[in-house]
């Protein structure tokens, strides 16, 4: 292959890299400290597209607990995983074989996320509320 089509393909991988980072940050940022700095992300974002079996979640600060909602229908708490960082609480659902949703719907969904803090006790909750579409 030619050096100068070398270079050329080697330029347009560069360029691509650099714009899927730069969107992907950009969508990061959009969903990033809300309520105060409550939630720490959504994934996916709001009014994102995303593949029938893409796991969904939101990620809170420490001491923070959620349930979650996907068009009206609720997320057992045996099915959500849950992960504990030093920095945040990971809340994930990914739809599969024996899970109350084993892959998305084609169109659009929605997520309701009611999350609290721990030692306050779901009484005290606050709703986070996003969607996305299954293409």
């Amino acid at each position: 292959m030619p050096l100068g089509v070398r270079i050329l393909l080697v330029s347009l991988l560069v360029v691509a890299a650099g714009g899927i980072a730069v969107l992907s940050r950009t969508s990061l940022q959009s969903s990033a400290n809300l309520d105060n700095g409550v939630v720490v992300l959504l994934t996916p974002t709001d009014g994102s597209n995303i593949l029938q079996q893409d796991a969904i979640g939101i990620d809170l600060k420490p001491g923070y607990s959620a349930t979650l909602r996907v068009n009206g229908t609720g997320l057992p708490p045996s099915q959500v995983r849950v992960v504990s960082f030093a920095d945040q609480v990971s809340y994930r659902f990914e739809p599969g074989q024996g899970k109350v949703f084993t892959a998305w719907p084609a169109g659009k969904s929605c997520v309701d996320a009611t999350y609290w803090k721990t030692s306050d006790g779901p009484g005290h909750s606050s709703v986070e509320h996003w969607c996305f579409t299954t293409v």
